[in-house]
């Protein structure tokens, strides 16, 4: 089953078992029609200048964070570069205000998708609910993890405010004598329109910890 499926019938299940009358229960919110396409440029906001700052925490299985550990990461568009016949936004990615090594991103909106310098799908803003992007490790040991997008039914809650998010969810498989992949490690990333992305998560899938990172302030055209 789906990650955010899961999530969704998780939600239900309490919903209803918590009740103990029919009529003491409201009914359960219909959720929002999916559009059948968005403007992916509302997503993306790669004009030069646009900046977004997050706090990255670490988190275990629970989501619950180590305070020891802290640091405070930031995205900015520094301009652009026409690599092939393409135009790629050119953003840094800098920790505690210094440049990181091999921190430059390459994205450009592609139709309805956001993509890096690999053509790689990192975003889609028309389709929902489908594989856009699937990454693998060669076997012997094969981990294939493939990305779909699924609007998020509630607001996601970060620093910046409350936002209406999409989801880019990894749904991962397993195959020789890799060991099966806990499901609360697969890779997450909420996107807001008007925002860009607001939220992800990132694991060591042979680790038992991972980082979060949420949105702290950011600045777009």
């Amino acid at each position: 089953m789906k990650l955010a499926a899961c999530l969704f019938a998780s939600t239900v299940l309490l919903l209803v078992t918590s009740c103990k009358k029919d009529d003491d229960c409201p009914a359960p919110a219909t959720p929002p029609e999916t559009p059948s396409t968005l403007d992916v440029s509302s997503f993306s906001l790669l004009d030069s200048g646009n900046y977004w700052v997050y706090d990255c925490y670490r988190v275990d299985s629970l989501d619950v964070i180590d305070p020891n550990y802290y640091h405070r990461d930031s995205l900015r568009v520094m301009g652009d570069s026409v690599i092939g016949v393409n135009t790629y936004a050119i953003i840094h990615h800098f920790t505690n205000g210094s440049f990181i090594a091999n921190g430059t991103l390459l994205w450009r909106d592609s139709a309805d998708f956001i993509v890096d310098q690999g053509g790689a799908a990192i975003f889609s803003s028309a389709t929902f609910n489908q594989v856009i992007r699937v990454d693998s490790i060669p076997s012997p040991n094969s981990v294939v993890v493939r990305y779909e997008v699924f609007p998020v039914y509630g607001s996601v809650s970060v620093p910046a405010g409350d936002f209406a998010c999409y989801m880019v969810a990894g749904d991962v498989l397993t195959y020789g004598n890799f060991l099966p992949i806990a499901s609360w490690k697969y890779p997450r990333t909420y996107w807001s329109a008007g925002v860009g992305r607001v939220k992800w998560y990132t694991y060591f899938f042979s680790g038992w910890t991972g980082f979060r990172y949420q949105l702290r302030n950011y600045q777009v055209q």
